[in-house]
């Protein structure tokens, strides 16, 4: 079991008392720290340095320090922030198949909404101003804050958690659906002309009522994404990102 830290705590954003529980991690090695802790400042800093933009001070007060005390290096969490009546907040971030950006075995790190930080110049996502606003939306003047760690993925491909919240759908969508898509492309390569494939990209792309699956909404954004690579680089571009997402290993997530 992580360390049983949190109790309520209060803080003050201009004029409003906010008040945030961090529910005791059950994910085993994972050990969370809230802000009520005399640690925290401490090892915020010790993170990400002593810079605070702006979008980092409003961030904070729903921030906490996740420590992975596994033995393992993590490569997905899902931190979710409730109030009695909703979901502010379902963050999903996956490092997949990106090793340098896992959550290695003793490393601690900062789990914020606007995401998770490891070192002082991921601060840099703070810089254009435009963070608080996005995924920060919702808690203006949210009341009570819950925050807990619900799912984990380890480095072998390990789901670990309750999964309230879907996050294992939405991995594996993130993981498969461009995939897919990526094939289909290189199927129709043989069949129809660039036209025809950048019409049909084009048609996904521009829907923008996402549907409820996590499949279909992966895959819109990976239509995006190729279309960019098209308008960029045109149809050798096209079919060479098609190729090298088809191509690239697959990370082997399971329950």
């Amino acid at each position: 079991m992580g360390r049983v830290l949190l109790v309520a705590v209060l803080f003050t954003i201009g004029t409003t008392a906010q008040q945030l529980t961090v529910v005791p991690s059950t994910i085993k090695g994972v050990e969370l720290v809230g802000p009520e802790s005399p640690n925290f400042e401490a090892l915020v800093t010790q993170i990400v340095g002593t810079d605070r933009p702006i979008g980092f001070a409003a961030a904070l007060p729903y921030a906490l320090v996740i420590r992975n005390s596994t033995s393992e290096a993590i490569a997905a969490i899902d931190t979710v922030w409730t109030t009695t009546d909703r979901i502010l907040l379902n963050a999903t971030d996956a490092m997949f198949n990106k090793a340098i950006l896992y959550v290695k075995p003793g490393q601690a790190v900062v789990a914020s909404p606007p995401g998770i930080l490891q070192n002082q110049r991921q601060m840099q996502i703070f810089a254009n101003g435009t963070t608080e606003s996005h995924r920060l939306e919702n808690f203006r003047n949210p009341g009570n804050v819950t925050v807990a760690i619900d799912a984990v993925v380890f480095e072998s491909g390990q789901f670990v958690g309750a999964d309230r919240y879907g996050a294992f759908e939405q991995w594996e969508a993130q993981i498969q659906a461009p995939r897919d898509l990526a094939s289909t492309v290189l199927q129709k390569q043989g069949s129809q002309n660039i036209r025809e494939i950048v019409s049909w990209l084009e048609g996904l792309a521009a829907i923008r009522r996402l549907p409820a699956d996590a499949h279909s909404v992966e895959t819109i954004l990976a239509a995006r994404v190729l279309l960019a690579v098209y308008r960029g680089g045109g149809e050798a571009a096209l079919y060479s990102r098609a190729k090298s997402m088809v191509d690239a290993p697959v990370f082997p997530l399971h329950r």
